[in-house]
C-alpha cells in the first residue's frame, strides 16, 4: 500500500496555505475565463494560455537549474501523465462544457473529492477512515447548497447527456492524474514532474486546438483579454500546478482534492464582489458544509492508526 510520505507539520501547514491560493486563484479564473471567451474563441483560448504556462514552467525550471532529462522509462510514464492531464481532459471539458449546463458541469466537477478518495481505496493506496468518508460527504453536500441555491440549473435530459457523460470523464481522468501522479515525487520533485508532464501534454493540445487559433482574430484582442489570458496562463495554471503537485507530494490526493471543494465558493465570493451577484443564505449555509469536511478531512490525518 502507498501512503502519502510523511512530512514535517510546517511543511505541510505551508503545502495547505498555497493549496488555499491555488483554490483562490481557480475560483477567481472562472470570472476571468468568462470575460476572455467573449474576444477568444474557447479552444483558442485554451491552447494559448497553456502554451504560456509552458514557456514559463520551462522558464521556471531553467532558472532554478533543474535538469529536465530523465530515463527514457519514465519519460514515456510522465508523458502519459501529462496526455491525460492536460490533453484529454482539457478537450473532454471544453467539448463537454459546450454540451451541457453550467449547474451540470459544476456539480459533476465537484465530485473530484469523492471520485479520488474512492480510487484510492479501490487501489489500495489510502484507506478510507469515518472521518474522512464523513468530511468528503459533508463538503458533497455543501456543494450542493452552493451551486444550486445559486440559481444554476442543474438537469439531466437527453439534451445534456453528451455533455454530462464527457465532463464526467474528464472529471474522471483529473482524479486519475491526482492519485497518479504521487508516486512520481519518490522519483522526480513536483517542480520537474510538472514542467515535463504540462509542456509534453500541451504538445497534442495545440495540435488539436490548430484550427481555432488559425480562426481566430488576433488583432481583436483588447488589453483585458490579454490581461485574462496572461492570469489563466501563468498563476491559474503555471504556478497552480506547480503548488497541486507540491500538495499531492506533501500530504496526499484526497487531503489535496478535497480543497477543490472551495473552488464553487470562491467563485460565488468572486461573482458578488466584481460582477455584483447576489449571494443566498442557502450558498452561506453550503459554505460553511465545505469547510466542516476540509476540517475533517485534517482531523482524519491526525488519526495514524487508521492509516495503516
Amino acid at each position: 500500500m502507498e501512503l502519502p510520505p510523511e512530512s514535517h507539520p510546517a511543511e505541510t501547514r505551508r503545502a495547505e496555505l498555497a493549496l488555499l491560493g491555488v483554490i483562490i486563484a481557480w475560483g477567481m479564473n472562472f470570472a476571468v475565463v468568462k470575460g476572455a471567451l467573449t474576444e477568444f474563441l474557447p479552444l483558442s483560448f485554451n491552447a494559448s494560455r497553456f502554451a504560456i504556462a509552458s514557456v514559463a514552467l520551462w522558464l521556471i525550471a531553467s532558472l532554478k537549474g533543474i535538469d529536465l532529462r530523465v530515463p527514457r522509462s519514465l519519460l514515456l510514464k510522465i508523458t502519459i501523465i501529462g496526455v491525460m492531464q492536460t490533453t484529454l481532459y482539457q478537450i473532454l471539458f471544453i467539448e463537454g462544457i459546450a454540451r451541457t449546463t453550467a449547474g451540470n458541469s459544476a456539480m459533476i466537477l465537484s465530485t473530484t473529492p469523492a471520485i479520488v478518495s474512492l480510487l484510492s481505496w479501490l487501489l489500495g493506496r489510502e484507506k478510507l477512515n469515518r472521518w474522512t468518508a464523513t468530511g468528503v460527504v459533508l463538503a458533497f453536500t455543501g456543494l450542493y447548497f452552493v451551486i444550486s441555491a445559486g440559481g444554476k440549473t442543474i438537469s439531466m435530459n437527453s439534451t445534456t447527456l453528451t455533455g454530462d457523460l464527457l465532463t464526467l470523464l474528464a472529471t474522471l481522468l483529473w482524479s486519475l492524474y491526482t492519485i497518479f501522479a504521487q508516486p512520481f515525487f519518490s522519483k522526480v520533485e513536483p517542480l520537474k514532474f510538472t514542467t515535463l508532464a504540462t509542456l509534453l501534454g500541451s504538445i497534442p493540445l495545440l495540435l488539436w486546438c490548430t484550427p481555432a487559433l488559425l480562426a481566430q482574430n488576433w488583432h481583436a484582442i483588447s488589453p483585458a483579454g490579454w490581461g485574462g489570458m496572461l492570469f489563466s496562463g501563468l498563476i491559474a495554471i503555471a504556478i497552480s500546478f506547480i503548488i497541486w503537485n507540491y500538495s499531492i507530494a506533501k500530504v496526499g490526493p484526497t487531503r489535496t482534492a478535497i480543497y477543490s471543494n472551495l473552488i464553487p465558493v470562491v467563485a460565488v465570493i468572486t461573482g458578488v464582489l466584481f460582477l455584483h451577484e447576489r449571494l443566498r443564505p442557502l450558498q452561506v449555509f453550503g459554505a460553511v458544509l465545505v469547510l466542516s469536511g476540509i476540517l475533517l478531512t485534517r482531523i482524519a490525518a491526525r488519526q495514524p492508526k487508521s492509516a495503516k
